[in-house]
């Protein structure tokens, strides 16, 4: 059922972070809900609380695609979309110390792209 070799280990890896960020914004909701761009707020008529469940729940399908391990390369290449624009939400909101994370997570989730485009 899964497909368990070394090209594979780190988009596994970044698929059980995905799971693991994608549960967290579900379990604890009121930690992520400040993180939301007003004008996406403004512009789309849900709660912020919506907003992060279905970034949550995005996030986990995510996730469980990269570690399911078919199609790895569509999965990967929205995950570097989704990490992206998460990034740049943080560096304009000033949390500079979590960009620098957040883009090196958007680097090595470039690198599995790039590993699984045949």
């Amino acid at each position: 059922m899964f497909d368990i070799e070394a090209e594979n280990v780190p988009a596994k890896f970044l698929g059980v972070f995905m799971i693991v960020a994608g549960l967290s914004k579900l379990f604890i909701l009121e930690y992520w809900t400040g993180y939301e761009p007003r004008l996406v707020l403004q512009l789309v008529p849900i709660s912020a609380e919506n907003l992060v469940l279905l970034g949550g729940l995005f996030e986990a399908f995510l996730g469980a695609g990269l570690v399911y391990g078919r199609k790895t390369k569509y999965f990967a290449g929205l995950t570097v979309f989704w990490l992206s624009i998460i990034a740049l939400q943080v560096v304009r909101i000033g949390m500079y110390a979590l960009a620098v994370r957040d883009f090196g997570l958007v680097l090595f989730t470039l690198t599995v792209f790039l590993n699984h485009i045949k």
